[in-house]
């Protein structure tokens, strides 16, 4: 009889055991479900701020390009010789960048 009751005390205190060990995972799953719903909160406030921003600047830019256009067009038409040589200029840069990045690929013997 004194092992039927340690046994039933046994079986009680795993019960028990099993019992406060799936409650403490069941709170720790609701914290962890918890952070990661405020996480994906925080997320998607800063994408649409980051979207708004974006938005903006680009919005500014363009604003800011329809402004200067049409002086730009008419410092072209006047002084085409200018805007020819800085292209070239500028094509000389770059061209010249690629030469040099061919060289110092380029294996000596």
């Amino acid at each position: 009889m004194a092992e039927y009751r340690e046994t039933d005390y046994r079986g009680r205190t795993v019960r028990n055991a099993r019992g406060v060990i799936s409650q403490n995972l069941d709170t720790v799953e609701s914290g962890v479900d918890i952070a990661i719903d405020t996480a994906k909160d925080a997320v998607h406030e800063l994408r649409d701020t980051a979207q708004e921003v974006a938005g903006k600047t680009i919005g500014d830019m363009q604003r800011t390009w329809d402004k200067k256009r049409p002086r730009i067009e008419r410092y072209m038409e006047t002084h085409p010789w200018v805007v020819f040589g800085a292209l070239l200029f500028l094509a000389y840069l770059f061209s010249g960048e690629r030469t040099r990045e061919r060289i110092a690929e380029t294996k000596w013997p």
